[in-house]
């Protein structure tokens, strides 16, 4: 499973080195983020475990969009039901 892991400006390279330290695969450093692999054990070791990371996102859906209109297009092929429910 892909995972997006976002901290603040400087804090990259500490992140990433914890991120590997905790088990994460083909880790990745961004601007402000580090991108990793892992199975839900990593996941749930990086939320519980991570001093420098604020969130750890999973990505749901990928695409490209060029406007405010692909951009709502490309949200509605996501079956929310799967996330969400009326309750």
């Amino acid at each position: 499973m892909e995972m997006l892991i976002k901290t603040f400006a400087g804090l990259e390279e500490l992140l990433a080195q914890e991120i590997t330290d905790l088990g994460g695969q083909d880790v990745e450093i961004q601007t402000r983020a580090v991108s990793c692999t892992g199975d839900r054990q990593l996941l749930y070791r990086l939320n519980l475990w991570l001093r420098t990371g604020l969130r750890v996102l999973v990505p749901i859906h990928r695409g490209q969009v060029n406007n405010e209109q692909e951009l709502y297009d490309s949200i509605r092929q996501v079956d929310w039901d799967q996330y969400l429910s009326p309750d």
